[in-house]
Order: C-alpha cells, then sequence, then structure tokens
C-alpha cells in the first residue's frame, strides 16, 4: 500500500511540474509582424508589384508572400454595391533577404480586386507598391506601407 501511496504522489508531482513549465515555453515563440495592402481594384490590363527589401542592417529577414484574387459576387442597390469573394489566393515559400536584397511579386488584375499580404520575423522591412498597366506601359500609382503590424500568435 505505501508503494503505491509513494508511486502515485511521484507520478502526481511529475505532472504537475511539467505543467507549470509549458507557459514558459510557449512565450519563447518569434514574433511575427505583417504589412497589408488591403484590397486593391485592378483593371484586366493592370499589375500589382509588391517589393519587400530588407533594412541594411546585418540580420538576415524571413519574408512570406499571401495574396489573394477576387471577383464580383453581385452587386445590388443603387448606387450599386457589390460583395466580392476569394476565388484564388496563394502562399510563397518563406525567403530570406540579407541586409541587401529585395525581393519582388507580380499580381495580375482580372477586372477585381486583388490583396498582399507580407509576412515577416522583423518589423524593419520596407515595402513597396506599384500599381502599372501593362497595355501603356505607365504607372498608375504607387505606396508604401510603412508601419507593419504586430501579429497576435
Amino acid at each position: 500500500m505505501k508503494r503505491k501511496m509513494t508511486f502515485s504522489l511521484t507520478l502526481t508531482l511529475s505532472l504537475l511540474l511539467s505543467l507549470v513549465s509549458l507557459p514558459s515555453t510557449a512565450q519563447a515563440a518569434p514574433k511575427r509582424f505583417r504589412a497589408d495592402s488591403r484590397v486593391i481594384t485592378l483593371g484586366a490590363a493592370q499589375i500589382l508589384r509588391i517589393t519587400v527589401a530588407g533594412n541594411a542592417g546585418n540580420d538576415a529577414i524571413k519574408v512570406r508572400l499571401r495574396w489573394m484574387q477576387y471577383a464580383a459576387q453581385g452587386c445590388s442597390g443603387m448606387p450599386p454595391v457589390c460583395r466580392h469573394i476569394v476565388v484564388n489566393q496563394g502562399t510563397t515559400p518563406p525567403e530570406t533577404l540579407g541586409p541587401d536584397d529585395a525581393l519582388s511579386f507580380d499580381l495580375q488584375g482580372m477586372g477585381d480586386g486583388v490583396r498582399v499580404v507580407v509576412e515577416s520575423n522583423s518589423p524593419n522591412v520596407r515595402v513597396l507598391g506599384v500599381v502599372f498597366d501593362t497595355s501603356t506601359q505607365r504607372i498608375i500609382t504607387m505606396f508604401v506601407i510603412e508601419h507593419l503590424e504586430d501579429l497576435i500568435t
């Protein structure tokens, strides 16, 4: 009987110790940051180019891009209000940017909305968006996403 009690007490203490140590390892997860272009409506002959560059520091930065293409599901009212749904989406593999590296990603317009989300392990990446028309070879607009949002994991 004494052996059963000792075994039960040892087992209970070891389980409690393992539970207490779990939260400290969960808090050690690396931070992630996000820059979001939001939904941009492109014409069929327009392209959204997202360029990501690392800050000229010494650290290598991991970057991944998620993209979505939208299509109108239906419109109603006057003036018309249209509902859009995601019809195509994907994620690039993670890329490592050195201090003087950059990468770019093109997303073709289909006459409806597109969106690109840049995810990084550093808030020090610079993100530039350019919309240009392939038929006229002219830049339509440029925008910079200056502040990356801290993602809560």
